[in-house]
């Protein structure tokens, strides 16, 4: 029987983390704007032009002390430079909150925030960039639209593998080299 209306997203991914279960899936329950700075600086005369620059991470993740829910902070730092003598800078941090039925192991708290949260919270900051730019009354490229093999190959290039229980590194699952 297929459901009708709009519910939270549900991430299913995350229900098995290196070969062994994770009770219960991980429920998206809300998003706020958390931080936003946004500036403009001269720049010396005679600087060369400059491309625009999107720099993404996960600034913090967070399991509550029941481990039932886990708090993510997406953060992007957007740069432009839009005259020959100045540049627009939009730090944007947008903050979601996850919910389970179960426990999260700590492990897969991690997985989730660099894998699902971070799907699951791109547009909020995508949006914040673009909107704080019309604010600003500059030009910014918009932030590129993310996808999932564009994530995986993100986060083999700068999340530090995990140690198994034997101490060995081990790669995030899906870790392969992204096609496409």
């Amino acid at each position: 029987m297929s459901r009708k209306g709009f519910d939270s997203p549900v991430s299913e991914s995350s229900a098995v983390i290196h070969g062994r279960e994770v009770i219960g899936p991980i429920q998206f329950a809300s998003v706020y704007l958390y931080d936003l700075r946004a500036t403009r600086t001269a720049l010396a005369a005679g600087t060369p032009p400059s491309e625009p620059e999107f720099e993404p991470s996960i600034a913090h993740y967070e399991l509550s002390d029941d481990n039932l829910r886990l708090i993510v902070i997406l953060r992007g730092i957007a740069t432009v430079q839009f005259r020959e003598t100045a540049k627009a800078t939009v730090d944007a941090s947008v903050l979601g909150e996850f919910k389970s039925a179960a426990p999260i192991d700590i492990d897969a708290a991690r997985q989730f925030a660099y894998k699902d949260a971070m799907l699951l919270l791109w547009p909020y900051l995508r949006a914040q960039v673009a909107n704080t730019a019309v604010a600003m009354q500059v030009e910014f490229p918009p932030v590129p639209i993310i996808s999932a093999a564009g994530l995986l190959q993100l986060i083999n290039e700068r999340l530090p593998p995990l140690r198994s229980r034997r101490g060995s590194p081990k790669r995030p699952r899906g870790g392969g080299k992204a096609v496409g």
